[in-house]
C-alpha cells in the first residue's frame, strides 16, 4: 500500500536546486503517517520539510516523537528530522513584509521554507497602507540591512495594495503574495491578486493566492542563480540591486 502513495524525489535538491516538501493539506491522515513513516528511516541523516498541516497531522508527528527543528506558531509548518542544518549566508538576504497579522501563517511558511535551503530572512509584520507611517518600519530594516538584502517578498490581503507601495520605495526586486484575508468578493485573496497582476509600480510578480512556499522556492532559485553568476565572475557581477 505505501508504493501508491509515496515516491519521495530525494534528487530533487540537486536536479533543480530546490527540495521536495512534504505538502499535507488534502492528505488524509492515514495517508500523511504513510509519508511520514516512509521517511523516519532517513531522519538521523536529513530533514524534511512539511507544509500546511492540520491539527490531527501535527498530533501524528509530536506523538512519533519526531525531532522537530523548527515548528510556525499554528503548528502548520515545520522542518523535521536529526540531519545537518545550515545557512548559506551570514546575513539576511530577504525581507518579509506583511500587510496584517492574519498573514502571519503565511510569513511563517515562507520564513521556515527559506531557512530550510538555508537563506535567512527578515520579517516585517502589520506594515498594510491603512496606515502609511507604519511603512518606516520596513524602511527602516531595507536600510539596515541594504548592503546583504537581494529580495522582498510582500504578503497582503485585502486591495493587495501594499504590492505596489512596497515595489515604489525600493530597488530590490518584489514577489507579491495576495493572501487570502478581506471581506465578501475580494475575502479569498482574488482582489489582492488582481492587484499584484495589475499593479501601476511596474515589475511586481507574484505567485498564486496563499502561496508562501512558492515565493520562498523562486527566492532560493533566484540567489543560487546570483551566487553562481558572482561565483563566476567574481566581482566584476554585483548580486545586490541596492548597492
Amino acid at each position: 500500500m505505501e508504493d501508491q502513495f509515496v515516491n519521495y524525489d530525494e534528487d530533487r535538491q540537486s536536479r533543480i536546486g530546490v527540495a521536495e516538501a512534504i505538502f499535507a493539506e488534502g492528505k488524509t491522515l492515514e495517508e500523511f503517517a504513510i509519508v511520514l513513516d516512509s521517511l523516519v528511516p532517513l531522519m538521523n541523516d536529513k530533514t524534511f520539510l512539511v507544509t500546511r498541516m492540520n491539527r490531527d497531522h501535527f498530533n501524528y508527528l509530536s506523538n512519533k516523537g519526531i525531532p522537530v527543528r523548527m515548528l510556525d506558531t499554528n503548528q502548520r509548518t515545520a522542518i523535521i528530522g536529526s540531519g545537518q542544518m545550515r545557512m548559506l549566508y551570514d546575513a539576511p538576504q530577504v525581507l518579509i513584509i506583511s500587510g496584517g497579522t492574519s498573514d502571519l501563517s503565511i510569513v511563517e511558511e515562507t520564513s521556515i521554507t527559506l531557512s530550510y535551503h538555508g537563506i535567512p530572512s527578515i520579517h516585517a509584520v502589520d506594515i498594510g497602507v491603512a496606515n502609511l507611517e507604519r511603512l518606516k518600519i520596513a524602511l527602516k530594516k531595507l536600510n539596515e540591512h541594504r548592503s546583504s538584502l537581494k529580495l522582498v517578498i510582500a504578503v497582503a490581503g485585502f486591495e493587495g495594495a501594499l504590492f505596489s507601495v512596497i515595489n515604489s520605495i525600493t530597488r530590490l526586486p518584489v514577489v507579491a503574495v495576495p493572501s487570502p484575508q478581506g471581506y465578501g468578493l475580494g475575502g479569498r485573496g482574488e482582489a489582492a491578486m488582481l492587484s499584484a497582476l495589475q499593479s501601476c509600480s511596474a515589475g511586481v510578480v507574484t505567485v498564486n493566492i496563499g502561496n508562501g512556499f512558492g515565493a520562498a522556492l523562486f527566492a532560493s532559485k533566484l540567489l543560487g542563480h546570483l551566487s553562481s553568476l558572482q561565483n563566476e565572475f567574481g566581482s566584476v557581477f554585483s548580486v545586490n540591486p541596492e548597492s
